[in-house]
């Protein structure tokens, strides 16, 4: 489904451990009765330069978004989808963007202020606080963002997240 899609690319773009390149194959490790466990293989080889072993880290998965054209496919369900897979969609973007400042940009060319706003009006307490979370991530070091933001007249939402809002919304508008 298209919430669990985005769950997915959201978990994958935050994961801050190390993982492997090709998770949908290497995602799941067998353990010796032949069952499978639902753990990343966690390791810390392959963190140090010039290794071979194919582990690399969270940027990766952030890179291999943009490559594949996910954050457009994320900014399109930001508009079209219902509303969990909205929140879903949301906190993968707000991942993505995080400490990835090609990311950033591609948001703020994308709109992705003003569609992270239009979440913040739509009443969902749960959108609302991965929308502020997004805003958030989007305002580091990019000016464009911050220009867009009070274009758009964003920051009325963002202080009205400081009373109304869910307590992890309220601590990102503030």
């Amino acid at each position: 489904t298209q919430e669990n899609a985005a769950n997915a690319i959201a978990n994958i773009v935050k994961r801050k451990e190390n993982f492997y390149k090709d998770p949908l194959q290497e995602a799941f490790k067998v353990d010796h009765t032949g069952g499978e466990t639902a753990e990343w293989e966690d390791t810390d080889a392959g963190s140090g330069s010039g290794s071979s072993d194919p582990v690399v880290g969270r940027g990766a998965g952030q890179e291999e978004l943009n490559r594949q054209g996910g954050m457009a496919a994320l900014m399109n369900l930001i508009q079209t989808g219902a509303p969990r897979v909205k929140e879903a969609a949301a906190v993968a973007i707000s991942n993505a963007i995080e400490n990835h400042a090609e990311n950033r940009d591609v948001f703020q060319k994308a709109d992705g202020v003003e569609k992270m706003l239009a979440l913040l009006r739509s009443g969902d307490p749960l959108a609302q606080e991965n929308a502020t979370t997004a805003l958030w991530n989007a305002m580091v070091d990019n000016e464009s963002s911050r220009a867009d933001l009070l274009k758009h007249h964003g920051m009325p939402l963002l202080i009205q997240q400081l009373g109304a809002g869910t307590a992890i919304g309220q601590e990102l508008a503030a």
